[in-house]
This record gives structure tokens, C-alpha cells and sequence, in this order.
């Protein structure tokens, strides 16, 4: 039987042990939610890339696996009215992607300084 001193460092002992369990956990807790982050990251990144390729090619059926099949999406360009749902969305890029204007058609999208937040 323990006592006296023997229990009181018996104790901290285990304390020291349940400390760095949960310290172990969270660290690797901590690990696993940095490689999801780079995970979302990674995917955003992805898409943006497939979108501006879908768009320099004008490769409407690229443009078209990019976007969910909702009503609910939203195609911003600038100086235009958002447009809503998929269908007006990929209406939209058809017209646009079938132009014969020779500088739209030689049009090269590749952005540059690219941050993503997630």
C-alpha cells in the first residue's frame, strides 16, 4: 500500500501521463484538421485552374463539369447581371464560347497572384 509521499508523486506521475495523452490527441487532432485545410485548399485550387482552362479552351463541356446542377449557382461577370441556375449559367458560356470574334476566341485566361481562403 502506497502512502503519504509515495501517493501524492504516484498521483502526479499519472496526472503527467493523462497531460500528455491529451496533449498527444490534440496535437495530433491538430494535424489532421492542417491536412484537411490543405485539402480544401488544394481542391479550390484545382478548380480555378480547370475553370480558367475550361474558358481559354472554350470547352464548354469542361465549363459544364465545374458547376453544380442547381438552381440555387450564381455566374458573376463583371459589368453584367449575376446569373442564376445552371441552365442560364451553361446557356450563357454556350453563346459565349461559340463567337467567332477572333479576339475573344485568341482569349487566354491565366490568373496570376492566386490566394485561397477556406
Amino acid at each position: 500500500m502506497v502512502t503519504g509521499q509515495g501517493k501524492d508523486k504516484d498521483d502526479r506521475v499519472e496526472r503527467l501521463v493523462e497531460e500528455d495523452k491529451v496533449f498527444r490527441d490534440a496535437a495530433a487532432l491538430q494535424d489532421d484538421l492542417s491536412r484537411l485545410h490543405l485539402d480544401d485548399s488544394l481542391a479550390v485550387l484545382q478548380a480555378n485552374t480547370r475553370y480558367y482552362q475550361a474558358f481559354s479552351n472554350k470547352d464548354l463541356e469542361r465549363m459544364s463539369a465545374l458547376w453544380l446542377r442547381g438552381v440555387s449557382v450564381q455566374c458573376v461577370h463583371p459589368g453584367l447581371a449575376p446569373l442564376t441556375g445552371y441552365n442560364d449559367i451553361m446557356a450563357m458560356f454556350r453563346v459565349m464560347f461559340q463567337s467567332q470574334d477572333k479576339v475573344f476566341r485568341s482569349t487566354t485566361v491565366r490568373p496570376a497572384n492566386v490566394s485561397v481562403t477556406v
